[in-house]
């Protein structure tokens, strides 16, 4: 039920889901630099945010979040990612994973 297009989950179903993100990013200049990643429930920010920061550049930093939300069937869940500065701060060889699960 994950949109690859959207990139957006949408719930078959109602019950409590149980979502996470994990990810290494690292710094392409010597600046710092900082990634934030949060969930968007139906378009909304929705919970905690993790956060990743390379101090010095040129580092590397995991953001994580996992949460669990109730969801009626046709909710949608995004997960969103904001960098500082986006040119400067990567996604490391593809090291990152997203994961949904029906829990109750």
């Amino acid at each position: 039920h994950y949109n690859t297009y959207n990139s957006t989950f949408t719930a078959p179903i109602a019950g409590t889901y149980l979502f996470g993100f994990a990810g290494t990013v690292w710094s392409v200049t010597s600046a710092d630099n900082y990634m934030t990643v949060y969930f968007k429930k139906n378009g909304s920010p929705f919970g905690l945010r993790g956060r990743a920061a390379t101090s010095g550049g040129y580092n590397f930093d995991s953001p994580a979040v996992t949460m669990t939300m109730g969801l009626n069937a046709g909710d949608y869940v995004s997960l969103v990612g904001y960098c500082s500065t986006p040119e400067n701060m990567k996604i490391h060889n593809g090291e990152a994973g997203f994961f949904g699960y029906l829990i109750g």
